[in-house]
């Protein structure tokens, strides 16, 4: 940690950087054919330096602690980080270079879950839903924190449509650079103010499809849609799929609801979730409550209740 740190503080003074910092914290209780009080936190640290005709880099700094109640019943925090212990570590170090006027480009240690599958409504576990299947679609055996490239073909601009390419490390080490590649394809279409993109993937083992959709119904509604189908399952899961609403209150505050299901080999899993963040100035509250069955195949009915604090600076 101590050579984090040093870095960190390297690069604040090379750069004059001013770091984003935010702060997680789950607390989770679950109830039905299974009983727990767990919680979890996770910090992050985010800076970004323009390099003038060169573009821009970009460092995040990633460390937490705990599980929350992922071990009772599985996929209800996509922010748990497990009982590691608090180790930071340099999560992306991303190099952004425009190419020309339509093109650009981005490589280093990338977060793939970030770059792709987005949603302006289901894509943050800590503002917005927790369960796993809420981020990103699950049918998708997503690389970790991975050396990659991905390359943007932008027609109109940065806020238009696109079609992006990405190639990244499947196991995400960082020798035998080219083995064991994960790439993935997507086309972004900007309609009627939402976002509408579908994608391909494969990787060493198998291939697949997804979608993942969001529109704006109103200056304070929203709504979304996720699908995603593995030509062999993944983890278990077969196909899944996504749906919901946010209804937004002032700048920050929302309120959140979702309903999705995993197709699996055996159990199907089904999950609702429901979230309201009360943002009051620089911390947000957001009471939790997912109903979920079958979670990963298990064959349990359960309710998770839970209470995010997130914590951001500036």
């Amino acid at each position: 940690m101590g050579t984090v740190l040093t870095l960190l503080l390297l690069f604040l003074s090379w750069a004059q950087a001013q770091p984003s910092v935010g702060f997680t914290t789950v607390f989770q209780g679950a109830l039905g054919d299974t009983s727990a009080l767990d919680g979890a936190y996770s910090a992050d640290v985010e800076m970004e330096m323009p390099l003038g005709s060169c573009g821009s880099s970009y460092v995040h700094l990633e460390g937490g602690d705990g599980s929350g109640v992922t071990d009772e019943v599985p996929g209800s925090s996509a922010d748990a980080r497990g009982q590691a212990g608090s180790v930071f570590s340099v999560a992306e170090f991303v190099w952004e270079l425009p190419v020309g006027e339509k093109f650009s480009m981005a490589l280093g240690k990338l977060d793939p879950t970030a770059l792709f599958d987005g949603n302006e409504f289901a894509n943050d576990e800590c503002t917005q839903f927790l369960a796993d299947m809420f981020v990103n679609t699950t049918a998708l055996p997503w690389p970790d924190y991975a050396p990659g490239i991905k390359l943007s073909f932008l027609p109109r601009g940065e806020e238009g449509s696109a079609i992006s390419l990405g190639i990244f490390k499947a196991d995400a080490a960082w020798d035998d650079m080219t083995e064991d590649l994960f790439a993935i394809g997507e086309v972004d279409l900007k309609l009627l103010g939402g976002n509408y993109r579908a994608y391909l993937w494969r990787d060493p083992g198998s291939w697949g499809v997804g979608a993942s959709l969001d529109q704006p119904i109103s200056s304070h509604l929203g709504a979304f849609a996720r699908f995603g189908a593995p030509r062999d399952p993944v983890d278990g899961v077969k196909a899944a799929w996504s749906l919901g609403a946010q209804l937004s209150f002032g700048e920050e505050s929302a309120l959140g609801l979702a309903l999705g299901r995993n197709v699996r080999e055996e159990r199907d899993e089904t999950r609702l979730e429901a979230y309201f963040r009360l943002d009051l100035g620089g911390v947000s509250l957001s009471p939790d409550v997912q109903l979920v069955a079958n979670p990963e195949g298990e064959d349990m009915k359960a309710a998770v209740l839970g209470l995010r604090v997130q914590v951001n600076y500036p």
